[in-house]
Parts: structure tokens; C-alpha cells; sequence
């Protein structure tokens, strides 16, 4: 089963896999420092002989600390949980209940990795917090107070995988299912689905959460739905009621085959699974179309907080094939820059979405797109997006010194690669954003799109609209000009059928630009 990277960040707070980082908001474990730096630590729940747990710290800055002292207070917790350095450093000393580390780092690595577990004798529903203290010599300190939790350990299975099929617009009904595999009880359960672009819930439930935008390292559509009161019983198998499906756009392409995910959480595990991701206190917000329910008997009125001993099994692969032939024209767009001879003007180039498919990169059957950017002889980029690569670092394994490694976003290249991780639907855009410094009056230059099929090059349904001139002139009277156009190319007949569908993704612009700072989506 393939897991996310979110997913397989909660595990790795499991000891299970390498943690990777993301991007998002701070939780409540994070604390500021005025300003300039915060601390970030997640929160994590144990059970007697159950699995290792990671406790993992984060400076939240925009810029690499220098050595500075990481001091972990574990008086609250230890006389219920093991709280112990990685095994080897040399970084760190301990002195009765407190650890102290010299440690170093950015906003995108870890200062630090804590081993936690329950010691023997604890009990289920002892709970207490670490103190965290960063202590940097030009950025001040700050602190965060992660809680560990004493749960109920019980034992979660779902089936490794569900195959889901049919055509774009259609509905898929999803049994989904979670067995409890052990002895106790399990009180309450959380269903997170995951997915890419294409998919969508059938229906908004009012005990469900919606993402309003893409989840970094989760996908474009995310939803949990909480059962509080459900209990499994040992042996007992839930699902979710005969309403619940999910459904794929109307402007899927297809043919195409895409993964997603369903994973089952107990609620204490989903509150550290919300910790770890970065999620803040929820999702999003709840749906308005009913409730959706569980099959089980009732539930407690009160209870230990439970974790599951195997999480690893918990989760579900969606196999989503879209059936039929659906697919996308895209056009290039070119662009005109005014401005005398040593001036810097911003130049917006890129392409749109003419449709009838959105365009994601999500998909194993559908096309993937380059642009080639030519750079007019009469300017030289000054900037460059971080999606764009020198051509030059493509063709010659050994370029030289003037180009920095992979040459991403450098200046000064007379042809760029760039590359799209976003979702486009019918009517989007996709705007690569560059700075010119004009040298000669008048010059033009070229934007050529690429399609692919993994390695082979394929034609999109209008191949005579993937390339447009960029054109670098002169003011009109003489003045000091700047700025250009995009002049929107293509068949526009598509737009009102993918209305819909760009008001769905609108919100996803956030995102996208916190990911890439250069590269724009306009919808």
C-alpha cells in the first residue's frame, strides 16, 4: 500500500518510517518567540509495550540557526514515559529529568528527534507535557510544550486495497471497512480519505471535514469523517452506511489510473496524526448533508484514550481507474514587454487549459507538460521561476562553474525548461513569471509546450497552439514602459463547462503560491 507523505509522517512519529517535513500551520504545540522564531514539537500518544513513538522538534524560521542549546524538561511525563535522546549523539547530556542539546538547523530540518515510550506500570489516561527551550545567541528563545498521552492500546485493520472505476462525472460507491483484530474494545473511530484532483466526496456529511484547499503532501481533495460514539467490538467489522461514495469530476481525463487513500484512526491517534501533520485543531469545516454513520452497537460515556499497537494496517489504497476518452488542449501563451534599453520589465508567460479535461499530476495515463522558454536576444532574465530549469544544465552533465547546481531558477540563461506540478482545469492557466533587462530595442523569443507520456512525446488534441512569441518593443513614447501581456490563446468554447470545476480549485491558489513563489495559477 502506498502511504502519503503526511501518513507517513504520523508513522514515523510511530518509529516506523523517515520523517519527512512539511509545510503548514503551527499547532498548539508550537509556541512564539516574538516574531522571528517559534519552536514546533508534535505531541504523542503511547501504550504499555505498544510501539516507539518520535517526539520531533522544529525551529518555525526563514532562516538557518546558528549552534544553538535545545533544553527537554521531561519532569511532568517521567514517571510514566521514557523520554530519551537519539542513541549515540554526542550532542546532547542528561542530568536527572532534564536533557540538554547543542543543536542546529533550518525552518525545513529537525533540531532534534525524541524516543518515547511508556515505562512499565504506566497506566492508560496518565498524561503530562515536555517543556521545550530553544536558546539561540542572536535570535532570542522559545519554547513549546508538547503532551504525552497514556492510551488503551487496541487493534485496527483495514483491507490492504479497493479498486474504484468509472467514468469522469461518475458516482463510486466505497465499502470501506475496519476490523478490530484485538481483545479491548476500540471506543470511537476518525476515516480520513485522500485523493487526487479527479476524485471528490459524493456527498458533504455533517460529522465529516473538508479541506477547502490542497493539503501539502495529502492531495487536492481531503476529508475525515468522526465517529465519536461507534464501538467495535473484538472480532467486529464497521463500515461506513450504503450513502456514502465518492465520485470523480466531470472534467477527469480518461483514460487515466490514480492512487488514494482511506485510513481509520482511533480519536486519540487522529488528534496526534493532526499534531504531527501540522493541521491545526481540525481539517476544515463540516458538511451540511446529513450524517453519516457507522454499523456498530453504541457507544461509552467515558473512557481512557486509546492508540492503535499496529497502525501500519490501518490504512486502504484506492485504485481509481476513469473509464472513456476525455482529454485537453493546451495553448501557449506568449507575451509583449515594452521598455528602453536598460530596463527591467516583468514578463508572464504560460499556458491555458482549453479543455474539456483538467490537467493534474496525478495521473499515469494522461499527458505531462514542459515549456520551453526562449528568451528574446534583445533582453537577458534577470529572474527566473524555481520551476525553470537552464536548458544548458539538461544538455551537458558538466556545464561549468557559471551554472549553480541543476541550474533551477538561475538567471542569465538564454533558454529555460520549466516544469508544472499543478492542477490546471478547463480555463485555468498556468503563468510562469520572469524579470527581463532590456539590452536591445526590439527582439522576440519563444514559449514552445511539450507533452508527454512518461519519456514519449504525444500531441495534445491541438498541437498548432503550443507555441507563441515573446516579444520585447520599444515604448509607444519613449517613456520608461514595463509590465507585459498575456494574450489568452485557444478555443475559449470550453470555459463554461469547466465553470464549476475552477471555482472548486480557486482556493487551492494559497497553496499553490506558498509552493511555488514564482510560479502563478490563476483560475
Amino acid at each position: 500500500m502506498a502511504l502519503t507523505r503526511t501518513v507517513r509522517r504520523w508513522l514515523a512519529a510511530l518509529g516506523i518510517a523517515a520523517l519527512v517535513t512539511a509545510a503548514g500551520t503551527a499547532p498548539a504545540g508550537a509556541a512564539a518567540a516574538g516574531d522571528d522564531l517559534a519552536l514546533y514539537a508534535n505531541n504523542a500518544v503511547l501504550t504499555p509495550g505498544g510501539t516507539l513513538r518520535t517526539i520531533s522538534v522544529y525551529p518555525l524560521t526563514d532562516r538557518p540557526l546558528p549552534s544553538s542549546t535545545l533544553t527537554v524538561d521531561r519532569g511532568e511525563v517521567d514517571a510514566f514515559a521514557l523520554v530519551e535522546p537519539p542513541p549515540g549523539t554526542r550532542s546532547c547530556t542528561e542530568s536527572g529529568a532534564v536533557i540538554r542539546c547543542t543543536v542546529q538547523g533550518g525552518a525545513d530540518s529537525a533540531l532534534l528527534h525524541l524516543s518515547v515510550s511508556a515505562r512499565d506500570g504506566a497506566t492508560a489516561g496518565q498524561e503530562g507535557r515536555l517543556t521545550l527551550t530553544l536558546s539561540t545567541p542572536d535570535a532570542g528563545t522559545a519554547t513549546a510544550r508538547p503532551t504525552i498521552t497514556v492510551g488503551e492500546g487496541v487493534a485496527l485493520v483495514a483491507a490492504a486495497e479497493l479498486p474504484l472505476s468509472g467514468r469522469p462525472g461518475a458516482r463510486l460507491p466505497a465499502p470501506l471497512a475496519v476490523t478490530n483484530r484485538g481483545a479491548t474494545p476500540a471506543r470511537g473511530a476518525v476515516l480520513l480519505v485522500q485523493g487526487p484532483y479527479p476524485l471528490l466526496p459524493d456527498r458533504r456529511y455533517q460529522n465529516c471535514q473538508y479541506a477547502e484547499r490542497p493539503v501539502p503532501d495529502l492531495g487536492a481533495t481531503v476529508f475525515a469523517c468522526f465517529f465519536p460514539d461507534a464501538v467495535l467490538e473484538p472480532g467486529a467489522t464497521a463500515r461506513p452506511d450504503d450513502s456514502f461514495a465518492l465520485r470523480f469530476r466531470r472534467d477527469a481525463w480518461a483514460p487515466d489510473d490514480l492512487r488514494g487513500n482511506a485510513f481509520w484512526f482511533t480519536p486519540a491517534d487522529w488528534r496526534e496524526f493532526l499534531s504531527i501533520a501540522r493541521l491545526g485543531d481540525r481539517l476544515g469545516p463540516w458538511g451540511t448533508q446529513g450524517t453519516l454513520r457507522l454499523t456498530t452497537t453504541a457507544g461509552l460515556a467515558s473512557a481512557p484514550p486509546q492508540t492503535d499497537v499496529d497502525p501500519y494496517d490501518n490504512g486502504t489504497a484506492l485504485f481509481l481507474h476513469v473509464t472513456g476518452d476525455q482529454r485537453a488542449d493546451l495553448a501557449a501563451d506568449g507575451a509583449t514587454v515594452t521598455g528602453v534599453v536598460g530596463a527591467t520589465v516583468p514578463l508572464t508567460v504560460g499556458w491555458t487549459n482549453n479543455g474539456p479535461a483538467a490537467t493534474t499530476v496525478d495521473g499515469s495515463q494522461q499527458l505531462w507538460t514542459l515549456a520551453r522558454v526562449r528568451v528574446p536576444e534583445g533582453a537577458v532574465a534577470v529572474s527566473a521561476p524555481r520551476s525553470c530549469q537552464d536548458v544548458r544544465q539538461i544538455r551537458d552533465d558538466d556545464p561549468g562553474p557559471e551554472i549553480p547546481e541543476y541550474g533551477w531558477g538561475v538567471p542569465g540563461a538564454r533558454e529555460y525548461e520549466c516544469h508544472a506540478t499543478e492542477n490546471v482545469p478547463p480555463g485555468g492557466q498556468l503563468r510562469l513569471r520572469f524579470e527581463l533587462r532590456i539590452t536591445r530595442a526590439a527582439s522576440t523569443g519563444r514559449i514552445e509546450l511539450r507533452h508527454y507520456r512518461g519519456d514519449e512525446r504525444r500531441p495534445d488534441l491541438n498541437p498548432a497552439n503550443d507555441s507563441a512569441i515573446i516579444r520585447v518593443a520599444p515604448p509607444a513614447s519613449g517613456g520608461a514602459g514595463g509590465g507585459g501581456t498575456l494574450p489568452i490563446t485557444g478555443d475559449r468554447t470550453a470555459l463554461t463547462a469547466g465553470l464549476g470545476a475552477l471555482l472548486l480549485v480557486a482556493g487551492a491558489a494559497g497553496y499553490l503560491l506558498a509552493r511555488r513563489r514564482h510560479t502563478r495559477f490563476v483560475a
